[in-house]
């Protein structure tokens, strides 16, 4: 078990007989060991990423072979192949699964959360995000641009519509009014006569 502590004193080491707030417990085996990687580097959002895992050099007379895909130095999936080579398959892939993938083995099995090593060789996965499902957000939103600016032009269109009937009663009724003081002035016209 390991912990830091620090002094503004200089200690021989032997000397420092306190912990650290946090310690770490070191495991050291030498029976996770590296293994190759071959597979595709950039894939869309929504597709299948295939990752080859092979051993080159098998130590070891178990049959019961684990192998471990590591994405960032972190165990993510075991299989038990019965040979010395296994294609991992990522289903339906998202932005989230980029990163940098490799592969190692062991004739033991261990939980994934404790499988944090790298193999040989890595290989960088880059997901980008022009799938299906980016697509359907994009026609999604597309629609609704489209249903909104279709409403504003009717609504546009209608309030340019009221205007112009407003103008239209304006003018008849000033029209109107111009007929009558006409009348009018003619009526007058006809009585003072």
């Amino acid at each position: 078990t390991y912990s830091c502590v620090y002094s503004l004193n200089k200690y021989v080491p032997k000397n420092v007989s306190t912990c650290g707030n946090h310690s770490i417990h070191v495991q050291v085996t030498d029976d996770i060991r590296p293994a190759h990687i071959v597979g595709s580097t950039t894939v869309k959002s929504g597709e299948n990423i295939q990752l080859k895992c092979s051993i080159s050099d098998r130590r070891g007379t178990s049959n019961q072979l684990h192998m471990y895909l590591c994405k960032d130095r972190a165990g993510v999936r075991m299989e038990m192949p019965g040979k010395d080579q296994h294609t991992f398959i990522l289903k339906d892939v998202s932005v989230l699964d980029s990163g940098s993938y490799s592969c190692v083995y062991s004739f033991k099995k261990y939980p994934l959360n404790n499988v944090c090593i790298s193999g040989i060789k890595s290989v960088r996965v880059q997901v980008t995000d022009d799938g299906p499902a980016f697509r359907y957000y994009k026609e999604v939103v597309l629609g609704s641009l489209a249903v909104v600016l279709l409403i504003g032009l009717t609504f546009l269109g209608m309030f340019c519509f009221g205007v112009r009937i407003r103008c239209n009663l304006c003018r008849n009724r000033r029209r109107s009014d111009e007929t009558y003081e006409d009348n009018k002035d003619d009526s007058e016209n006809i009585y003072a006569n």
